[in-house]
C-alpha cells in the first residue's frame, strides 16, 4: 500500500525550476518508492540506477565518464552518496544543457553532511529532506506547516477524526515507517533488528570502516532513554562506559543519516541565563520503541518516561509539517540556569509562538507559567499554546490555545 507523500506535488514544482533535485532521508523512509510514483505522473522516460548495486557503484567510481554514457539523462540515481566522485561530472553535465528536472538524486545521508555535493553542486542542486510518514500522512490529512493559527486550527478540528489517548500510544509504539503502517511488515521487532543489523550497518561500514558495531549499537540503546533530554556528552559516556570522542563521533553519523536531529536553546543577547546546549530527539519513535525493548502500546502507557516520549513525538510531527512543504522550521527550545523551560518557541516573521507539551487530556494554566520571559527578549509575543492529549481544541486563556496533538 503506497502513502501519498505531501513532499510529492513540491518535487514535481522545483523538477521544473532546478536542473538537480536531491532528496535525502533515512533509510527505508520511503525516498525512492515517492519517486517511482513521480516518474509515473512525469510522464518522461527516466532512466532508474542504484548505487548501492555493487557492479554499478565500481562501474560510476572507476569510470564516471563512461557510466553516464551508458546512463543517460533524466535519470534518477539512488543512494548517491555511495559516490561523491558523480558530484564534478553531474555539475559538469548541467553546466552545459538548459534543461531542468535532468538529474534525480536521493540519498540517505543529510545534504549539509554529505561530502562534497555543496562545493560542487552550489547553485544547481535544490534539496529537499524526506522524513518517515508524518500523522496527517498516516491518516490521509491534508497537510501544511504547523502554525498556532487558530482559523486553520479549526479548520483541521473540523476536517479530522478525534484522537484519543489510546490513539498515540499506538502511534508512538508503531512509529511511522512505511512498510510497518503499511503491514508490508507484521513483525515490528524483527523489521527494526534487520534495520539496525543490515542498513544502518551498511552506512556504518561505508562512512567509518573502523566503527565497532556492537559498541554503536548498544550506544544508540542508551540513547534512546535519552530522548527529549539536553544533550549530555559526559552522562551518556559514563552510562555506556564509551570515550566522549567517541560518543560525539557516533552522535554525529546518526544525525548525518536523519535519525536523530536537535533543537536548539533559544537565546539573543537580552536573555543571558539562557543554557546554549542543544535537545535530542529521533525522527521515528518506532525505532526507539524497539530500542526500549517494548513489546506493545501498553508498554508505552506503562513507561515512566512517558511524557518524553510525547513530547519527541510531538516535535518530530512538527519538524514533519514543514519539511513535507519543503519549508525551513525556525523552532527552538528554552532553558536557562534557574531550570525554567519553555519546550518549543516557533518563530515567525519575528513573533515568537511559546509552545508547552504536556502528556495529558486536561492541563492546566500553570504550565504557561515560563512564557513571560521571553518578554525579556524584545520581540514581539505571540499567542501561545499547551499541545497534549485532548480530544478537543480549546482555550485556557484570551491568548492560549489547547491544541489536541492530532492538529499538527
Amino acid at each position: 500500500m503506497y502513502y501519498k507523500r505531501q513532499l510529492e506535488d513540491s518535487f514535481l514544482k522545483y523538477s521544473k525550476e532546478y536542473k538537480v533535485l536531491l532528496l535525502t532521508g533515512q533509510r527505508q523512509s520511503g525516498k525512492t518508492t515517492m519517486l517511482e510514483q513521480l516518474i509515473k505522473r512525469e510522464g518522461i522516460k527516466r532512466t532508474y540506477i542504484s548505487l548501492d548495486t555493487p557492479n554499478i557503484r565500481m562501474l560510476a567510481k572507476n569510470d564516471t565518464e563512461n557510466f553516464f554514457k551508458i546512463y543517460k539523462t533524466p535519470i534518477l540515481i539512488d543512494e548517491v552518496q555511495n559516490v561523491p566522485e558523480l558530484f564534478p561530472y553531474i555539475k559538469s553535465i548541467v553546466d552545459k544543457t538548459k534543461k531542468n528536472g535532468e538529474f534525480w538524486l536521493t540519498g540517505s545521508h543529510v545534504f549539509k553532511m554529505m561530502e562534497n555535493v555543496e562545493e560542487s553542486l552550489a547553485g544547481r542542486v535544490c534539496n529537499m529532506h524526506m522524513s518517515t510518514l508524518s500523522l496527517s500522512e498516516i491518516y490521509k490529512y491534508s497537510g501544511s506547516a504547523f502554525t498556532i493559527d487558530k482559523d486553520e486550527l479549526l479548520k483541521k478540528y473540523q476536517e479530522r477524526k478525534k484522537h484519543n489517548t489510546n490513539s498515540v500510544y499506538n502511534d508512538i509504539y508503531l512509529g511511522s515507517m512505511p512498510a510497518i503502517v503499511a503491514k508490508e511488515k507484521t513483525d515490528k521487532n524483527k523489521y527494526y533488528e534487520d534495520y539496525i543489523t543490515t542498513y544502518l550497518d551498511k552506512d556504518l561500514r561505508y562512512m567509518a570502516n573502523k566503527i565497532d558495531i556492537f559498541k554503536f549499537q548498544s550506544f544508540i540503546k542508551i540513547l534512546s532513554s535519552f530522548t527529549a533530554q539536553v544533550l549530555n556528552v559526559n552522562n551518556l559516556s559514563q552510562m555506556s562506559e564509551i570515550n566522549v570522542k567517541t560518543i560525539n563521533n557516533y552522535l554525529s553519523i546518526l544525525e548525518r543519516l536523519g535519525i536523530i536531529f536537535y533543537l536548539h536553546s533559544y537565546s539573543n543577547n537580552l536573555l543571558k541565563r539562557a543554557i546554549n546546549k542543544p535537545k535530542l530527539y529521533f525522527y521515528d519513535l518506532g525505532l526507539v520503541t524497539y530500542l526500549l525493548d517494548f513489546e506493545n502500546s501498553n508498554d508505552v502507557r506503562k513507561y515512566n518516561q512517558f511524557g518524553a516520549l510525547f513530547e519527541n513525538y510531538v516535535i518530530s510531527e512538527i519538524m514533519k509539517s514543514y519539511l513535507n512543504v519543503s519549508k525551513t522550521p525556525h523552532i527552538y527550545f528554552y532553558r536557562d540556569i534557574d531550570n525554567k523551560e519553555i519546550d518549543v518557541i516557533l518563530e515567525n516573521k519575528g513573533i515568537l509562538y511559546p509552545i508547552e507539551i504536556k502528556s495529558t487530556s486536561t492541563p492546566s494554566i500553570k504550565a504557561c507559567s515560563n512564557f513571560n520571559v521571553l518578554n525579556k527578549s524584545n520581540k514581539k509575543i505571540g499567542t501561545s499554546a499547551i499541545i497534549c492529549t485532548s480530544e478537543n481544541i480549546s482555550s485556557l486563556s484570551e491568548n492560549n490555545i489547547v491544541i489536541p496533538y492530532f492538529l499538527i
